[in-house]
């Protein structure tokens, strides 16, 4: 068997190994995993800030898509209701004529016609 003064320097080396091991760890446990766990606590948390913002995105073209519709929808109403208001166009000479032929016939002089305001600028 080998003598305590020779197995001492094996067993510094082993002990000094299992500090140095045991350094390791509490290093890696107080520096590492902190720092892991942060970036971590930031990966899980950037989805749910990109999140909001892309459905506050998704919902605002939503709501202008339908708001365009709308007004699209609106203007061809107004388009087909002017259509209609607008008299042809021979219409108003021929109309102008009857009635300056009618007044003549009743002895009158029509001297000015004032159209009235369109019912279209109050809508």
């Amino acid at each position: 068997m080998a003598s305590v003064r020779e197995m001492l320097p094996n067993r510094v080396v082993l002990l000094g190994l299992a500090v140095a091991s045991l350094g390791g760890v509490v290093a890696w446990a107080r520096l590492v995993v902190p720092l892991h766990d942060e970036v971590a606590a930031l990966h899980s948390s950037e989805p749910t800030v990109a999140q909001p913002a892309e459905a506050d995105a998704v919902s605002r073209v939503a709501a202008l898509q339908a708001e365009w519709d709308e007004l699209g929808a609106r203007l061809q109403r107004e388009t087909a209701a002017l259509r209609r208001l607008v008299p042809a166009q021979g219409e108003v000479a021929v109309l102008l004529d009857e009635l300056s032929r009618l007044a003549r016939s009743h002895r009158l002089e029509i001297v000015e016609i004032i159209p009235e305001p369109s019912t279209i600028d109050a809508q």
